[in-house]
């Protein structure tokens, strides 16, 4: 057993994948990790329809899904165009490793 009142977990050998994703699995809302899922299996959808269909799918207000869809976006991992939503290539990771967690 290691000694706790000495232990320091930044000196264990952590990818920087793995440390990505417990940043990820701390930060990140369950409402976040539900959105980027929902944009994931419903990629095309415009922007308007991806939030009505969270909303739809989940006990959330609209500008709840708007406000987080917009703090996603702040983080990268959220991309729009011509108004339709996509994940980013770390947006696209997190969601492997939401569902794979899941499974």
């Amino acid at each position: 057993m290691k000694n706790t009142k000495n232990y320091n977990i930044a000196s264990e050998p952590f990818s920087t994948k793995t440390c990505f994703a417990r940043i990820v699995d701390k930060r990140l809302s369950r409402k976040e990790k539900r959105i980027l899922e929902f944009i994931h299996n419903k990629s095309g959808l415009r922007t308007t329809q991806t939030v009505k269909g969270i909303v739809s799918e989940t006990a959330c207000s609209e500008s709840s899904i708007w406000s987080s869809i917009k703090s996603l976006r702040s983080f990268g991992l959220i991309i729009t165009e011509r108004g339709v939503l996509s994940l980013s290539k770390p947006a696209k990771t997190i969601v492997k490793n939401l569902t794979s967690k899941n499974k």
